[in-house]
């Protein structure tokens, strides 16, 4: 539970930085606008150019905003191999339809400067500039869209993370032989499962090689030389345990690390890798428990 508070904390966090970042400094040229309209209509010209030349740095500000969110939060996300409902070029062409919006806006904000310093101030041509600011500010779609894009990556982003964190707590609980776990655990966390695997049972061969003193190079000879049933190197509690092993140990190396060492175990999922450790970990554990022949 405490996890998953956290998870929604990271989620909350992405979510108010956006509605700092960009809804609420575009909510600020909204409110500057409505000023704007009421000392255009009470004929207060000078103090309604102050509110333009805001208008005009909300604009910049929002541009800013956008570039800083986008690099910060959303380059990093594409940095990983997690599905995505978009791609960046989508995330890039909807932020150019946004910055089309607002250098249209800044035009608009510079035509209603231009009929403020005009000397007539001629009430017809400051209320059509007026009107057509007014119009493409509150005209919000691509500003939408894409806050809306990048909450939706954020929020998959998270979630991505979120069961991440998940898989990472049930290997922990799994209590893989120490040996096992050091050489497979950051492959793992990385979603590098094929190589996890392998290293895993290269590391119970070497595991297997260390106590022996054997060095036979192919794996499987050596296990069955090593738990032999007549003239063992390594002995376990019993004929049968030691037969049995013999077979688990030299099938470990022929079905799965030799197989692998050739790249013949494709698009192992979490729970298909979670085994394969669980299988090399159940080995290296019964390892520790053989005794040498005298």
């Amino acid at each position: 539970m405490v996890r998953g508070d956290r998870w929604q904390k990271v989620l909350k966090a992405h979510m108010e930085l956006i509605n700092k970042q960009i809804t609420e400094v575009h909510q600020d040229t909204i409110k500057n606008l409505m000023t704007l309209s009421r000392m255009l209509k009470n004929g207060k010209f000078p103090e309604a150019a102050g509110y333009v030349y805001g208008i005009n740095a909300n604009v910049d500000l929002l541009k800013k905003e956008i570039r800083m969110f986008i690099t910060q939060q959303v380059l990093p996300v594409f940095e990983t191999d997690e599905k995505k409902s978009y791609s960046l070029n989508e995330i890039e062409s909807k932020k150019s339809k946004v910055f089309g919006w607002l250098d249209e806006t800044s035009r608009m904000t510079e035509a209603l400067k231009e009929s403020l310093r005009n000397a007539s101030k001629d009430p017809m041509e400051i209320s059509r500039a007026f009107d057509e600011l007014s119009n493409m500010t509150t005209d919000m779609e691509h500003l939408t869209d894409l806050t809306n894009t990048l909450r939706i990556v954020c929020t998959e982003h998270v979630m991505h993370l979120m069961r991440k964190d998940r898989r990472m707590i049930i290997l922990e609980e799994m209590k893989l032989h120490p040996k096992i776990r050091h050489v497979s655990r950051r492959l793992f966390e990385s979603g590098d499962y094929n190589v996890a695997v392998f290293k895993a049972f290269k590391e119970l061969e070497k595991l297997v090689k260390k106590k022996s003193g054997c060095s036979d190079p192919n794996p499987v000879p050596l296990m069955g030389r090593v738990f032999s049933e007549n003239n063992p190197i390594l002995i376990l509690a019993s004929d049968d345990e030691q037969r049995g092993y013999m077979h688990l140990f030299m099938g470990a190396m022929a079905g799965i690390r030799n197989i692998e060492a050739h790249g013949e175990i494709r698009n192992l999922d979490f729970h298909k890798t979670l085994e394969y450790l669980a299988f090399a970990s159940l080995l290296a554990k019964k390892l520790d428990e053989t005794k040498k022949a005298d």
